[in-house]
């Protein structure tokens, strides 16, 4: 009795790690997918930022001869 109790113990051990192990590499997994991602979204806005500062600065341009004429004609 007391070999089949143990005999059970450790097979129950046995899994308890296996699973452990496979959940571990399931998290690890996840956590690097994510952390990628969170590059690729970092960039993104990036290049997002870039672009919304070059169409201000293009817009500022594009208003300056607006802007002379209102001082000029004053």
């Amino acid at each position: 009795m007391k070999q089949t109790t143990y005999s059970f113990k450790n097979q129950l051990e046995y899994q308890h790690n296996s699973c452990s192990a496979d959940l571990e590499k399931q998290y690890k997994s996840c956590i690097s997918v994510l952390e990628k991602a969170n590059i690729v979204k970092d960039k993104e806005i990036s290049r997002l930022s870039a672009s919304l500062s070059r169409s201000k600065n293009e817009i500022k341009i594009l208003n300056m001869p607006f802007l002379l004429l209102k001082i000029l004609s004053r």
